[in-house]
């Protein structure tokens, strides 16, 4: 595109063709989506077989996810296909994990751990943390990695012709600048 922000401009039967298209040519098709419901992550979200709503256990990225959760019963989206990922994971966090369960009514499918230092220096390097490394995080993201997998591939034997191949995975945090 010719400037970052060129998907804000993008119709929404536009995404929802492209992921379409994509979803014929790729056997998986992963979107990571800005917070918000935007009309390009409902569009995103219509074309998806599963939708991974990442959070981390803090009281406003919690408060932010019930509103979202609520918007998203409202518009027809139901809990089947969705999931609840918490990101930066400590069982010392701010929020202890059965209060996040309880404000959102609904469980944690999956923990990341919070291995800032791992992740900076992957980043930093330009090296992908791999699968066969044997942290904490990395069993982590393969676990959930499996899971999109196989639900993905649960989602195709029921019905090929209606599955869409995607996953849409959506970040709700706060400030809106942390990720």
């Amino acid at each position: 595109p010719e400037a970052l922000d060129a998907v804000h401009y993008a119709p929404p039967a536009s995404i929802e063709q492209t992921l379409g298209f994509l979803a014929e040519v790729y056997n998986y098709v992963v979107v990571d989506c800005a917070p918000g419901l935007t009309d390009a992550t409902i569009a995103s979200i219509a074309q998806s077989d599963q939708v991974a709503i990442v959070l981390t256990a803090e009281l406003p990225a919690v408060r932010n996810t019930v509103r979202y959760l609520e918007h998203l019963n409202k518009l027809g989206y139901g809990s089947n296909n969705l999931r609840i990922i918490l990101n930066r994971h400590s069982k010392k966090g701010p929020l202890p994990d059965d209060k996040v369960e309880k404000a959102l009514q609904r469980p944690i499918s999956h923990r990341i751990p919070n291995n800032y230092a791992e992740v900076i220096r992957a980043i930093n390097a330009g090296t992908p943390i791999s699968a066969d490394d044997k942290s904490e995080f990395a069993q982590a993201i393969d676990r959930w990695a499996k899971e999109l997998k196989s639900g993905s591939d649960k989602a195709k034997a029921a019905a090929p012709e209606a599955s869409r191949g995607g996953v849409l995975l959506s970040r709700v945090t706060w400030p809106e600048s942390r990720s």
